[in-house]
């Protein structure tokens, strides 16, 4: 079983029970938040479908009912649960009067995961979404005397654990450091190359979306292409037919999820013998499927609408999504490390390996790793160098400044444009908005739980901060954090 990722920001709508007695090791604040959560996890303790469906029949808005009642819920939830296992509380990470944030810890997941618990601010003060995404340590402070990036990484290195990081920051135009330090996988003494390729999970989502601005320029689609008019061939739920082409690109589908797939799922939907068909099989599955909120209105996290989305692309054009990906991104950009797939294989042995947590030791997965599947691909299984993803932002940025490139600045500005916020989530077409140090930043992070990239862009500097590693652990995401405040800090970014 694949880990879930960050990319994949895991925002999962069901979630289990009514019981309230609290793990004693954690205190939840006397908040609505607060109880909600607690609520949550003593059910999650439970594990049973009556404590799942009594969690959600208390504690979810009654509008998020209307989309999918608490049985459903409650029974997605546990299948949730025999996924991800059971979710023990371990400390509190933020909390207000409408929210509260909880870092969990899970035995089949090799990551602490926080679990954000979202309330209405107003009566009756009913829980509006559940995100989980994995954790971080808190960064530590890196003393303000490196000299170059390199000698930065190598100091978070040493504090995180994390086998190999590299690292690019652009600035007006221009690469203005990039670096790479450690190794390639532990127990070997390849070292890590500054133009090496790191796994980007869902950082890919923002390829596609690229992908398909460029499709809807050529008038090849629009953004209001739905999904009725586009995949006539397939018995597709009245729900999802007026879905537009924009709205799988913010989440607003009302498509399910599908963050997590057990081995018996990924070898089912990786049984057809093409990725195009892997995905044909899956988008007509998932069309079938109950909507998971209010189809084109309300946001929730789905890899599945990528899938979907790239589906499209390749019905409407007769290329397959790799192909159109190398046409309409990685060549036009000469991204020459961009590959799909793991890093390291058996013709690329010297590249980085992903890694998990065995025991108290990181493992790397070996050059046989189980591939991600064709089938979720559009989602979040591209790889390639720091500097190629530097590239590929320095193409974002050069369009959020006002100027032609890959895409029209309009373009530009239509895929980093997003609606109202539901659920605390700004998300435009393949990026989140989010403020960082006072400034709005364009970023999007990913992994496939054995590997960690976070990319951030701020327009009104012009700069971009790419930083990757080769494992996913909350010490190495807290370390990747560290980089970006050190490079930050250091350029005057934000306060």
């Amino acid at each position: 079983m694949r880990t879930p990722s960050l990319a994949f920001f895991c925002l999962l709508s069901a979630l289990p029970a009514q019981a309230t007695k609290a793990p004693p090791q954690l205190a939840f604040p006397e908040t609505h938040a607060g109880r909600a959560a607690q609520a949550y996890f003593a059910a999650v303790a439970d594990g049973t479908e009556a404590a799942c469906v009594a969690f959600e029949a208390a504690w979810r808005a009654p509008e998020k009912l209307e989309t999918s009642s608490a049985a459903e819920r409650g029974s997605r939830l546990v299948e949730l649960l025999d996924r991800i296992g059971v979710l023990q509380p371990v400390r509190l990470a933020a909390a207000d009067a409408a929210s509260v944030a909880v870092v969990a810890r899970s035995d089949q997941i090799p990551m602490a995961l926080q679990c954000t618990f979202e309330m209405q601010p107003q009566a009756p003060h009913k829980l509006l979404s559940i995100a989980i995404r994995p954790a971080m340590t808190e960064a530590e402070e890196v003393e303000d005397d490196w000299e170059t990036l390199p000698e930065l990484l190598g100091r978070v290195r040493e504090q995180c654990g994390a086998p190999a990081l590299a690292a690019e920051m652009v600035r007006d135009g221009e690469v203005a450091s990039i670096g790479a330090v450690g190794a390639a996988a532990t127990g070997t003494d390849t070292a890590v190359q500054a133009d090496d390729r790191f796994h980007l999970g869902s950082i890919s989502k923002s390829m596609t979306a690229t992908m398909i601005g460029r499709l809807v320029e050529r008038d090849v689609l629009s953004w209001t292409t739905t999904i009725g008019e586009a995949l006539r061939e397939l018995d597709v739920r009245e729900d999802y037919r007026a879905v537009t082409l924009r709205q799988l690109l913010q989440h607003r589908g009302g498509i399910q999820p599908h963050l997590l797939f057990s081995d018996e799922e990924s070898a089912r939907w990786s049984a057809p013998p093409t990725p195009l068909a892997q995905r044909a099989a899956f988008v007509a599955a998932v069309l079938q499927e109950e909507p998971n909120g209010t189809p084109g209105a309300t946001f929730d996290y789905s890899n599945a609408g990528y899938a979907i989305a790239a589906h499209i692309a390749e019905r409407t054009t007769g290329k397959t999504w790799e192909t159109l990906m190398r046409d309409e991104v990685f060549g036009p950009l000469e991204l020459e490390t961009a590959e799909f797939g793991w890093p390291a294989s058996p013709a690329r042995p010297t590249q980085p390996q992903g890694h998990t947590v065995e025991g108290e030791s990181l493992t790397p997965e070996g050059l046989e790793a189980e591939p991600v599947g064709g089938f979720l691909a559009p989602a979040g299984d591209v790889c390639m160098s720091m500097g190629d993803l530097g590239r590929f932002a320095r193409a974002h940025l050069r369009g959020l400044a006002g100027e032609d490139g890959l895409l029209t600045a309009a373009t530009v500005r239509t895929l980093h444009t997003a609606p109202k916020a539901t659920g605390g989530m700004v998300y435009a077409c393949g990026w989140m908005l989010e403020e960082r140090d006072g400034l709005i930043a364009h970023v999007h992070a990913g992994s496939g739980g054995t590997f960690y990239v976070s990319m951030e862009l701020y327009p009104e500097h012009d700069v971009a901060i790419v930083v990757a590693a080769n494992a996913a652990t909350a010490e190495v995401l807290g370390g990747i954090e560290a980089v970006l405040t050190a490079l930050r800090t250091r350029h005057d970014i934000g306060e």
